[in-house]
């Protein structure tokens, strides 16, 4: 074997010409491999004038390209021995979170199952594979907490603190005064969220934790006033914004929140809270009379954001693409506004539309955390459970403590899954920086945060099919009508089928309801006596009241010729049918009564 004094290539022993450069053998200096040594001594000779006697024979040959090869050798090895030693340890790291994630998950599932002891035990453990991982500290803290055991649950805060780093300090404190919250001392917990808010003014949970606590003991004034100070040191914080706005909202002072609203929707334009802020403060009209005000004042995405909303929340899903549609491209181009329309488009069951339009903005590359939770939400609402569960997954390594996502991937597991439900809900209860009462209290209702308009109204419960199949009961006491029907005006909705259930009593009116085809007749004539039944009502228009998601529909009396305006509230959905959750918990359909009001196609 020898190599090209010319370019260093190697060339078989007979060779004439270098197959790189082309020189001929003849014409240069050539470095020949000695085949007759030890391979890894590289016993080099060549054919040009004989070397100089010296120490470096290599720079004898041909000095830049005999150098060369010898550099490369070198440098190869030591590349070599890099990657194997950083792989080593890029391997030791992550065997090191796998395995204390592992030990994280096992206990959720234990927590979720209420057995405290091995939850516990499994925390332990993950804290043990990796002590500076802060989620270990806050599951076995709060499990603690659950127990009542809060002297346990403030040692575990303690030993965290002394192992994390400084933001995840800041976690750890804001759960142990969340602590203290439960255990009834919002002393202590006001003590320690105010330590923080001087260490760091930018810690928007602190503050809004302390406004809690301040309407729970009726102090309006500290309440307002410690949300104002919030506000002044993180005016570009949409969340500080909504927080004294909804404070407003709940005290009757509804106009002063209209300007903070819009600094908001401007900060943030794919947020839902501040649209169902909105909801509370005007009418759909006057909503849209709002919308058009801001465009005049220049405030133009904001502005036309809110009209498509409004749009899609009155059932009027034609009309708000139409409005899209004659907008400029800047606004068709808007992260928020392409998601409402996808949204528009799958109300209006064309989810290959809406489909198309969520390919078309490549979500993979995302890095908005609420907008990939809306995404979720049209998936969900689709009943593409797998779609949906990914980005609400995906959101979540974005922001861990987003209660819009955890909504999601809740009610995705809700109709088939009971069990990875309340790991859902457990996980975001370990880790969402507040009490085990407030995080309770939002997940159930959405007081703290409201989860994403398509879905904010599910019930989170493990029992919530049993409690409405219950509330279905038999009568038990010989009166008139087959069933006692609890859930009397309130809305299941199965969104995968886009049906709503509404249980109700007829005393002889007759009903209207609306849908997206518009007002239909319900299929029992007036005077006709129906005591107890469930209405099916298929393609409903749904409404937003009050932020409230809700079915409306007419009734004229027996006697009077005048209609009466009704609203039924959708107090839970799911992908499957009612008929479906009714069964599971053992009831026989036949005992119910369904009345379909079908669309006009039907």
């Amino acid at each position: 074997m020898k190599y090209c004094g010319t370019c260093g290539q190697a060339a078989s022993d007979d060779s004439g010409f270098c197959q790189s450069c082309g020189q001929a053998f003849s014409n240069q200096a050539t470095v020949y491999l000695n085949p007759d040594t030890d391979g890894a001594g590289c016993d080099l000779q060549h054919n040009g004038p004989p070397a100089e006697a010296g120490p470096d024979r290599m720079s004898a040959l041909n000095p830049p390209k005999a150098k060369a090869i010898r550099f490369r050798v070198l440098i190869g090895a030591a590349l070599a021995l890099l990657l194997a030693a950083g792989g080593f340890w890029g391997w030791q790291n992550y065997g090191t979170e796998a395995r204390a994630q592992a030990k994280l998950d096992l206990g959720i599932k234990y927590l979720s199952d209420n057995d405290y002891e091995k939850a516990l035990l499994a925390f332990n453990e993950a804290i043990k594979i990796d002590p500076k991982e802060v989620k270990g500290y806050q599951a076995l803290a709060k499990t603690y907490t659950l127990q009542g055991k809060y002297d346990d649950a403030k040692a575990a805060y303690g030993r965290g603190s002394a192992a994390v780093d400084g933001p995840n300090r800041i976690k750890l404190r804001l759960d142990l005064a969340g602590m203290y919250i439960d255990k009834k001392d919002l002393g202590e917990a006001e003590k320690i969220y105010l330590q923080i808010t001087q260490e760091d003014s930018k810690c928007v949970d602190a503050y809004i934790a302390l406004c809690l606590i301040y309407l729970q003991q009726n102090d309006k004034t500290r309440a307002e006033d410690i949300l104002k100070k919030g506000l002044t040191g993180n005016a570009h914080d949409y969340r500080m914004q909504n927080a004294l706005a909804e404070f407003y909202i709940e005290n009757g002072r509804k106009d002063e929140s209209i300007s903070i609203l819009r600094t908001s929707l401007a900060l943030k334009p794919n947020q839902s809270e501040v649209y169902l802020l909105l909801s509370k403060v005007r009418t759909e009209d006057k909503l849209i009379e709002l919308g058009k005000q801001w465009i005049t004042d220049n405030e133009t995405l904001s502005g036309n954001l809110l009209i498509i909303w409004v749009l899609n929340g009155q059932g009027e899903y034609s009309k708000a693409i139409d409005y899209y549609n004659s907008q400029t491209q800047s606004i068709k181009d808007d992260l928020t506004a392409r998601l409402l329309i996808a949204e528009a488009y799958a109300r209006q069951n064309e989810k290959e539309r809406a489909r198309e339009i969520l390919r078309k903005m490549d979500l993979s590359n995302l890095k908005d955390p609420y907008a990939l939770i809306r995404a979720a939400a049209v998936f969900l609402h689709m009943g593409d459970k797998e779609e949906a569960c990914r980005w609400a997954q995906r959101s979540l390594e974005l922001d861990e403590k987003l209660i819009e996502a955890y909504k999601i991937l809740a009610v995705a597991y809700m109709d088939t899954d009971s069990k990875t439900t309340k790991e859902w809900n457990t996980r975001y209860l370990l880790y969402s920086n507040q009490s085990v009462q407030y995080t309770r209290e939002a997940m159930k209702s959405g007081l703290m945060t409201e989860t994403d308009d398509l879905i904010k109204r599910v019930v989170f419960s493990d029992n919530t099919a049993q409690l409405y199949s219950q509330g279905l009961s038999k009568r038990n006491d010989g009166s008139i009508g087959k069933y006692n029907i609890a859930w009397t005006n309130k809305v299941y909705m199965d969104v995968k089928n886009d049906v709503a259930y509404l249980a109700m009593f007829l005393n002889g009116e007759q009903l209207r309801f609306h849908t997206r085809e518009g007002l239909i007749n319900c299929p029992i004539a007036k005077n006709q006596m129906c005591k107890e039944i469930i209405i099916r009502l298929h393609h409903p228009k749904v409404f937003y009241e009050n932020g409230k998601e809700v079915i409306r529909f007419e009734a004229y009396g027996v006697n009077s010729p005048e209609a009466a305006y009704h609203t039924a509230d959708i107090i839970w959905k799911g992908l499957i049918p009612l008929e479906q959750h009714l069964t599971s918990h053992g009831k026989q359909l036949e005992s119910y009564i369904f009345i379909d009001v079908p669309t006009q196609g039907q």
